[in-house]
């Protein structure tokens, strides 16, 4: 559901952003409405940021759609991670703590206190192809620390949320084609080749720390799986 409602909930809006937007700048509450709507529409994966900043920067210009999408977004994301972690219970981090290898990348990634983790969790939220509602729910599932989790999605969110919402802001006239930002998509998969060079770096180097540190007779079973 996580990776496949976002997109359709994505299809919908756009073929509906004209009344929507427009309804949304008739209304002095607009801003207030559009960021409430987002909670529970991405707190429960029913749309994805990139579509609902560019909406808040079609509606309220640069400055007003920056600051209620933030706050929509940030506010969906703590309903996600209420939402898996009541879902996912004990069990993601029993699996984790089940297997040496598991469990040596979850303390590098996330287990090696605040300020790591909050780095970390950046780094997974900035790429503007992130994708929002899996990662809401494979970091609440594994009990990332609430705090660091919040800020991160903050930090990393930002400047991603401003990217989309200054072409939202831009796009000119009665249509619009954000698929027409090609560009977006390249700055993307620059950015998530560097975020997965780097996360991967810490994970293998936590993995053979951890398969180091077993008795000769245990690494090698470890390492077969």
């Amino acid at each position: 559901m996580a990776s496949t409602v976002p997109p359709l909930g994505s299809i919908l809006l756009f073929y509906y952003i004209h009344s929507v937007s427009g309804w949304l700048r008739s209304t002095s509450t607009g801003p207030i409405v559009y960021a409430a709507a987002f909670i529970p529409l991405g707190g429960l994966n029913l749309l994805p940021t990139y579509v609902f900043s560019a909406l808040g920067g079609w509606a309220f210009g640069f400055w007003t759609g920056l600051i209620a999408a933030m706050t929509g977004i940030v506010l969906a994301a703590l309903l996600a991670y209420a939402v898996g972690r009541k879902a996912a219970g004990e069990r993601v981090v029993t699996l984790l703590k089940e297997n040496v290898k598991w469990r040596a990348v979850y303390n590098a990634l996330l287990g090696g206190g605040f300020w790591r983790t909050l780095f970390i969790v950046t780094l997974l939220r900035f790429p503007p192809n992130s994708p929002f509602a899996i990662s809401n729910l494979v970091l609440s599932a594994a009990k990332t620390n609430l705090p660091a989790y919040l800020l991160a999605t903050i930090f990393g969110m930002l400047p991603r949320t401003a990217l989309v919402v200054w072409i939202g802001a831009h796009v000119s006239g009665d249509e619009f084609k954000l698929s027409d930002q090609k560009w977006l998509f390249w700055v993307g998969i620059v950015c998530a080749v560097i975020v997965i060079g780097v996360i991967g770096k810490i994970a293998q180097a936590a993995v053979q720390r951890a398969l180091a540190s077993l008795p000769a007779e245990v690494a090698p079973s470890e390492m077969s799986h």
